[in-house]
């Protein structure tokens, strides 16, 4: 039964590549800490994609592809300001 009720928490997880779930790691980041989007490394998706255990690899195209570009790449590069501009495009996308 475990097993069952675990898949099921599992399932209701939005994905590490929605809008949701890029919005929900935002919301427990410091809002005024800054990320160096210059720096694959260290640009804000880079951490988001390393705190959910995924190669924080993306090129440009790929950022675009998901909606992402703009929300790190634009200014400020804050936390804070990176969960504003993900906000402002889930409400494009509904």
């Amino acid at each position: 039964m475990h097993g069952r009720i675990g898949n099921w928490r599992e399932s209701m997880r939005p994905s590490v590549f929605s809008l949701d779930g890029l919005a929900s790691w935002l919301e427990t980041m410091p809002a005024d800490q800054e990320y160096p989007f210059c720096d694959a490394r260290k640009c804000g998706a880079a951490q988001y994609l390393k705190a959910h255990g995924e190669i924080p690899i993306l090129s440009g195209k790929e950022l675009i592809e998901l909606g992402w570009w703009n929300i790190f790449s634009d200014q400020p590069n804050t936390f804070g300001a990176a969960l504003a501009r993900t906000r402002s495009a889930q409400g494009k996308a509904s």
